[in-house]
């Protein structure tokens, strides 16, 4: 009878209560403020990584607590974590404008929309549940400044109702989605969409701007270095086109966010962006190989996940 390995029972993802080891110097580079790239072949870790800094993780699971410590989002950053196979990238994909900018800007504000909303998910529960602390003065006060920062662009996909909370400004980043997704599914026409929206900004400039107005939570008290960590799983899902676009949010991306992207393989031509003459490198992004580790790496590395494991 073949015995069964304890590394091979599951999945990272498909366990319910997942279980972390984590090296200090991947966590001390992941805790970083800049841009991270993060490539391995399947099991070697990516999720995981992922996942260490993700607010519902880092909130909830006790392995990760006795590895990073608790409450990181309190006092560091607020991660949040998005498999990208589970939103709508194929439709985007079958979607492309002949004109490239126009679907830049359409696939950049749609990826906008799906990390904003999770954030004023996490946002809005920290806060309800008093991790966070914010006065309902000032969280009214935030969102009346996105909602007016953004009222042409709510109006103009039909989503004006009233904002008196994060949790109606994630309905309405909610909203805003699924009407991109549909726009995309039934291949409305992209230009006339485009002109509607009057995007025309430089691509993923709600989500630069939106993130600045809802750091000034953190700001008015003093912490003026917090940053969200934007965590996004399985990007090799994206095509050629959509990761120059991902490749051009994090180039002219600033703080406080940060994205963290994993691939299986890296991409072939990442450092490419929609600027002329701007390429993405360092000291922009850096990069995690989960392919090369040295023999008394891997030993030390094994040892650990065994004993994590055999604990649990």
């Amino acid at each position: 009878m073949t015995k069964e390995s304890i590394f091979s029972r599951s999945r990272f993802e498909y366990e319910g209560d997942h279980l972390y080891y984590l090296e200090d110097s991947k966590v001390h580079l992941l805790e970083n403020h800049t841009a991270i790239v993060i490539h391995g072949s399947r099991g070697t870790g990516k999720t995981t990584l992922l996942n260490a800094l993700n607010w519902k993780e880092q909130l909830s699971n006790r392995s990760l607590q006795e590895s990073v410590g608790p409450k990181k989002y309190t006092n560091q950053y607020l991660g949040v974590y998005l498999k990208l196979p589970k939103i709508n990238i194929g439709s985007f994909s079958k979607w492309q404008s002949s004109d490239e900018i126009i679907y830049a800007q359409l696939f950049a504000l749609y990826l906008d929309l799906v990390w904003l909303e999770q954030l004023a998910i996490a946002i809005g529960t920290l806060a309800s549940t008093n991790e966070i602390v914010i006065s309902a003065k000032e969280e009214r006060s935030i969102c009346n400044e996105i909602h007016k920062y953004c009222r042409s662009l709510f109006e103009s996909l039909g989503c004006s109702r009233n904002v008196f909370g994060l949790m109606d400004l994630r309905d309405i980043f909610k909203t805003l989605r699924e009407s991109l997704e549909q726009a995309a599914t039934y291949g409305e026409d992209a230009i006339d969409l485009h002109r509607n929206l009057n995007l025309v900004g430089q691509v993923g400039e709600y989500g630069r701007e939106i993130s600045k107005i809802l750091h000034g939570l953190w700001s008015s008290k003093g912490n003026s270095d917090y940053a969200f960590k934007i965590c996004m799983d399985e990007c090799e899902c994206l095509d050629d086109f959509q990761i120059k676009v991902l490749s051009t949010l994090v180039r002219i991306g600033s703080s406080p966010v940060f994205f963290v992207l994993s691939f299986i393989s890296f991409p072939r031509d990442f450092y490419s962006t929609l600027v002329p003459n701007l390429s993405l490198g360092k000291p922009y992004v850096s990069s995690i190989s989960l392919y090369e580790m040295k023999y008394s790496e891997f030993q030390k590395f094994a040892e650990c996940v065994f004993l994590v494991r055999l604990r649990a």
